[in-house]
Parts: C-alpha cells; structure tokens; sequence
C-alpha cells in the first residue's frame, strides 16, 4: 500500500473549504472513490466533489515564516498497482501553496496558486510528471 498526502499552506482567515481534493480508485466497474464515505461528514454535492479540508478534520502541523498555517489536509492508502484520478476543486481564495506527499516524501510542490484560473498548462504538465502512477488529473 501507498500512503499519499495532500498538504496546503493557507491563512487562518480563509474558509477551509476553498480547496478539496479527491482521488478515484479505478475498479473493474469503473472508478469508485478511493476511501470510504464515512470518512467525509458532509454530502459530496460541494463542487460534485469531497469536502477534505473542514475544519473539523483537518489537521493543523505547523506554520511557515510568514505566518501562513500547514495543514494536513487528506491522508489516504493506495494500492501502489492502481491507476488513480487527482481531481483537485479550487476556488477564488487565496492559497499559499499546494504540497503533495507520496510514503514520506515531498513530490511536487505549487508555490503561490492564486486561484483556479492561475494554474498554467505547463505547471499541471509538471505535477503529472512528477506523479507518474496517478492515471490523471483534473483541475476545476
């Protein structure tokens, strides 16, 4: 089994609802989500995707120098054999920056994402590189 986090900077002001994360399991039936339902308190009608960053699950683990807060924001296992979809809903609200960790280890990094619209082409070839066992990803 694979351990994969997702990891977010973000100021003590903002709703912490602004980003999710969510990641599909491909299954012979098609893709299921890859952890299970009673994980998540709220209904799964938010941007059609998985609440992961409530206030009441996420985990504070510390802080940057310019005061912004880390947060452990999604915890999961994965069968390291399993082709996976990242979908990552972000809105308008500021983030300082998004980390992505797989079994202990930092992958990829997005430093300064602004917003949804911010995110280039050639950042999300990046972190598909930098992930090469995840089947694909889809920013909303």
């Amino acid at each position: 089994m694979g351990k994969i986090y997702a990891h977010t900077y973000i100021s003590e002001e903002v709703d912490l609802r602004c980003q999710m994360v969510r990641f599909l399991v491909e299954e012979s039936d098609g893709y299921k989500v890859a952890f299970p339902e009673e994980q998540f308190k709220d209904d799964d009608a938010f941007y059609n995707g998985y609440d992961l960053l409530k206030t009441d699950d996420a985990k504070k683990v510390g802080e940057d120098n310019d005061g912004f807060s880390k947060w452990e924001t999604w915890q999961g296992e994965l069968d390291d054999d399993k082709k996976v979809k990242l979908i990552c809903y972000l809105s308008e609200y500021p983030i300082y920056n998004i980390i992505f960790t797989k079994n202990g280890e930092d992958i990829y990094q997005i430093n300064d994402f602004r917003n949804l619209y911010s995110f280039s082409e050639s950042a999300l070839n990046k972190l598909q590189s930098a992930f090469p066992d995840l089947d694909y990803f889809i920013f909303k």
